[in-house]
C-alpha cells in the first residue's frame, strides 16, 4: 500500500516540478500518517520503515540494499516490543519479504 503512496505523490509532484527533497519528505510524512491510521500493525510498520529508507536512501543519493533495510525495520520493531517477534503478523510479513527477495532473481 505504501508504494501505491509513493507513486501517486510522485507523480503529483513530478507535475509541478517539485524538488526530489520536498517529494521524499511529503511521502515520509504521508507513510507515517499511513502508519498511525492502520493503528501501528507491525506489518503495516515494516512496509512503512522499508519505504521510507529507501526514501531518504534516493534522496540523499545512497544505493537501498533491501537486507539492510529489512534487518533495521525488524530491529525497529523489535526494540519497540520484544514480543512482536512471536505475532504471526511480523513473521508472515518479514517471511513473504524474504522470500520475494530471495525468488526475485530466480524468477
Amino acid at each position: 500500500m505504501s508504494g501505491f503512496i509513493i507513486i501517486g505523490i510522485n507523480i503529483l509532484f513530478k507535475l509541478i516540478n517539485a524538488s526530489k527533497r520536498k517529494i521524499t519528505l511529503i511521502s515520509t510524512m504521508l507513510i507515517l500518517m499511513f502508519m498511525i491510521l492502520a493503528n501501528f500493525v507491525p506489518s503495516v510498520i515494516r512496509a512503512c520503515i522499508m519505504t521510507s529508507l529507501m526514501l531518504m536512501a534516493n534522496m540523499f543519493y545512497r544505493k537501498s540494499d533491501v537486507w539492510t533495510n529489512i534487518a533495521l525495520s525488524l530491529l525497529i520493531i523489535l526494540i519497540a516490543n520484544p514480543y512482536n517477534i512471536k505475532s504471526s503478523g511480523v513473521l508472515l510479513s518479514y517471511g513473504g519479504t524474504i522470500r520475494n527477495n530471495i525468488f526475485y532473481k530466480i524468477i
